[in-house]
């Protein structure tokens, strides 16, 4: 009858508790510094003359004038739209992406066409925008 060996399996061996603690912290300040960037960035960029150039029972067109104060661009920054009714009911909100080159002040126009519900015949509706702020530690 032949001898059947089982395969060596390498012992495991833990993670020490030093790297663990290294990990959390990098973890952490990772999450500190990019709270600070965030931070900074809302200094940067400044959203002004927000309004809504042109509306339906189904839709807007939102205009606003994005200023960037840094010397640098922002790629693909967050931008969040949103449309209320005059009661302060939010019935649309959308989130954009614009690219601001530095030290200028430029001009977007963004169609929100998916409303929560159609505008009534007496409603106006009022636009906001903000840039769009991470969850995890503003």
């Amino acid at each position: 009858m032949p001898v059947v060996q089982s395969p060596r399996i390498p012992r495991k061996f833990p993670v020490p508790v030093w790297m663990k603690l290294v990990l959390l912290l990098a973890v952490v300040l990772g999450l500190v510094i990019r709270s600070y960037l965030h931070k900074n960035d809302i200094k940067n960029i400044q959203i002004s003359n927000v309004m809504i150039s042109d509306y339906t029972k189904i839709s807007a067109d939102v205009t606003f004038e994005v200023e960037n104060l840094a010397r640098y661009a922002y790629k693909d920054q967050a931008i969040m739209i949103k449309i209320f009714t005059h009661n302060g009911e939010e019935i649309a909100s959308r989130l954009a992406a614009v690219d601001i080159q530095p030290k200028k002040k430029q001009r977007f126009l963004k169609v929100l066409d998916k409303f929560e519900r159609p505008l009534q015949d007496d409603e106006v509706p009022v636009a906001e925008v903000t840039l769009y702020k991470p969850g995890l530690l503003d």
